[in-house]
């Protein structure tokens, strides 16, 4: 079993056993072999040590140890070689993210901005979690999967991702339209509260309050429209949908880039837009609105996008959205009693 475990680990268990008694401060060979850095960081995909390819750094830190090291306790190297371990793993990171391809990852974040473009979102999503595993510290690569949380509905951790970006990159970056809707969507939602539906095919977010109302009917209506709708046209999205309750027409125009005017003279009360139904509050008006055939017209929108990876004509999305949007009750009767 010995001999299957890494070079790095044999060394530890021979560096431990020989480990001089209290008071000695000669280190162990084996320890100083540990601090060999040609051996364990010389591996496919890195820099040849021997090459001299190395940061100034990694060359250095050899260097400063074997000065220091005769001088300190044995504990003290122990903790000490422990905590180079820590940063050998840290400096792969780094070495391995100097040697990515500009132009690799560049053509990656534009196939996850032109996935996210024809509305496929699983696969933007998926391409977005994997680069950003391999390039975690990539400002590039922060703001592709910041994008792609927006989308998702995740407003606080695409904010996260997006300040990371700029504070790297500063005012360059902070000009980005993307970062300003990541931004203006964080600062609408923050305090907002999610509710799933049970089959999971549903998150509705709304701020606490009398909101909550009307998240049991969002949920059938979102739920029956996936359902009939989905056998209408032969597509039913495989993520679940996300339905932002907005308290305002302001946060209806922040949220989608539209202005109050725009909005006002439109008579504009939801939007499916970045994959997600933003839906104004019937609070807000003065006798209310048909806020489930609503959010149903919108999601039907969203339903041809991704179906066609957006590639419809307006008149025909309007004409199907219009022609399904109460299809979800097809099967109520024509006539409800009053309340008696």
């Amino acid at each position: 079993m010995r001999r299957d475990f890494p070079p790095r680990i044999r060394s530890l268990r021979r560096c431990c056993k020989s480990v001089p008694r209290r008071g000695t401060t000669t280190p162990p060979d084996a320890f100083l072999h540990l601090l060999d850095l040609e051996s364990d960081l010389k591996n496919p995909g890195f820099m040849d040590w021997r090459g001299g390819d190395f940061p100034p750094r990694i060359r250095s830190l050899r260097r400063c140890l074997t000065r220091t090291i005769s001088v300190l306790s044995m504990s003290r190297v122990l903790d000490l070689f422990f905590f180079v371990l820590i940063f050998l793993g840290t400096t792969h990171v780094a070495v391995a993210q100097s040697h990515a391809d500009p132009a690799a990852i560049d053509a990656k974040v534009a196939h996850i901005e032109l996935l996210l473009h024809e509305w496929q979102l699983n696969e933007a999503k998926s391409q977005a979690e994997s680069l950003l595993h391999d390039y975690p510290d990539l400002p590039a690569v922060e703001l592709a999967a910041a994008w792609v949380k927006f989308h998702l509905g995740q407003q606080e951790q695409a904010a996260e991702l997006a300040a990371r970006a700029v504070a790297v990159l500063g005012p360059r970056l902070q000009m980005d339209p993307r970062v300003a809707k990541i931004q203006a969507m964080a600062r609408i939602t923050r305090g907002f509260v999610s509710q799933s539906s049970s089959d999971g095919r549903v998150l509705v977010q709304f701020a606490p309050g009398p909101d909550e109302i009307l998240v049991p009917d969002l949920m059938e209506a979102i739920g029956k429209t996936l359902s009939v709708v989905g056998k209408d046209l032969g597509y039913t999205p495989s993520h679940p949908i996300v339905a932002q309750i907005l308290p305002d027409s302001a946060a209806l125009a922040d949220a989608t880039g539209l202005t109050e005017e725009q909005i006002s003279t439109s008579g504009t009360i939801a939007v499916c837009k970045f994959t997600r139904l933003l839906v104004t509050s019937p609070r807000i008006t003065l006798k209310g609105y048909s806020y489930l055939d609503t959010v149903s017209h919108e999601l039907v929108h969203l339903i041809i996008s991704e179906k066609t990876h957006n590639h419809t004509p307006i008149w025909i999305h309007e004409a199907l959205a219009k022609f399904e949007e109460t299809r979800w009750r097809s099967t109520e009767p024509l006539y409800h009693h009053g309340m008696e």
